[in-house]
């Protein structure tokens, strides 16, 4: 009896095919996952309303995104994403992951003008990040109104935190600082809501597994997210909360870094930007890059800028950098 032992070629071939059918069931997966999410009525419907609201006010929009996304919309996606899982762990998932060792989630929609994520607390690995002093280092103020609606909780405490609003014209003193407001314990069913800029919640204590819908809307209350020392409540930081000023400000510092003579006027002009901060360090690149061609912005914002400590700072650069006070 002749054995005919398979060829390189043959498992070659084999191997091939095998490959074939993994391809094909990842991309099967993968278009059944798409269709899932955007055939899903609650999410699609929840996009078309806030893109319809008449008048796009914070409580408007997270008014819409609450009323179509309770616990009975979002328990069908936890059900698909948990199924994709068990039959296929490196499956495709639209849903872009949140992970920040106490605080998982999902993003279930990101839009100009809200962003909803289903976000998770595990209480062991919490009070490990906070006994490591990982948490809390800041009070951050967002820029605009936030919901945290809890799905399921039997223990979730946080503290409230208030601050003066701050606007381009308002300067940044040493007694500008927030206050403790009151701590509460929450559970399930409890909605948390804050309004940006002026009111906050600090996580303090998680004592069961906490799961729940958060709520960002975006359509901003101040044009900066602010965050306080959380050992003597004065102002530490500030941050865009546009991403497009954040962008400029990175093409300032490479226009600087590079030496791009041709990207002198666009800086010019952005000294005149909306945003303080923006004015400020786009005047510092430039007078890195050109100190000639920032001296003329320079004296008029040290006259005219709404903002009084971009007067001040840009008086005394005046007078130290370039030995002139202002006309």
């Amino acid at each position: 009896m002749t054995v005919f032992a398979p060829t390189q070629s043959d498992a070659r071939k084999t191997d091939l095919k095998a490959s074939d059918a993994y391809l094909k069931m990842l991309f099967a997966l993968q278009r059944e996952t798409r269709d899932f999410y955007r055939d899903h009525i609650p999410l699609a419907r929840t996009v078309e309303a806030v893109e319809n609201l008449s008048a796009s006010t914070s409580e408007a929009i997270i008014r819409i995104a609450e009323e179509y996304l309770d616990f009975e919309a979002i328990k069908p996606l936890i059900d698909f994403e948990t199924s994709r899982y068990r039959s296929f762990p490196l499956y495709y998932s639209p849903m872009t992951a949140l992970n920040t060792g106490a605080v998982t989630g999902w993003v279930l929609i990101n839009h100009p003008k809200v962003l909803v994520m289903l976000i998770a607390f595990d209480p062991t690995e919490f009070r490990t990040q906070k006994n490591l002093g990982r948490m809390n280092e800041t009070i951050n103020f967002s820029a605009g109104d936030i919901s945290l609606r809890l799905l399921k909780s039997d223990g979730f405490t946080c503290s409230h935190w208030r601050a003066p609003l701050l606007t381009d014209e308002k300067s940044i003193d040493g007694d500008l600082h927030c206050v403790h407001d009151k701590t509460v314990t929450y559970k399930t069913g409890d909605r948390i809501y804050t309004k940006g800029g002026t009111e906050t919640i600090v996580y303090e204590d998680v004592t069961s597994p906490t799961i729940g819908i958060q709520i960002y809307s975006r359509q901003f209350r101040t044009n900066v997210m602010v965050d306080y020392d959380h050992e003597t409540y004065l102002v530490k930081s500030l941050s865009a909360a546009d991403q497009r000023s954040s962008r400029m400000q990175m093409l300032n510092t490479v226009a600087r870094l590079f030496e791009r003579g041709d990207a002198i006027g666009p800086m010019q002009y952005l000294m005149q930007h909306p945003d303080h901060y923006v004015r400020w360090q786009t005047a510092r690149e430039l007078i890195a890059l050109e100190p000639e061609a920032a001296k003329g912005p320079l004296r008029e914002m040290s006259q005219k800028d709404p903002n009084p400590d971009i007067r001040k700072m840009a008086t005394r650069t005046l007078e130290m950098f370039y030995a002139e006070s202002p006309a």
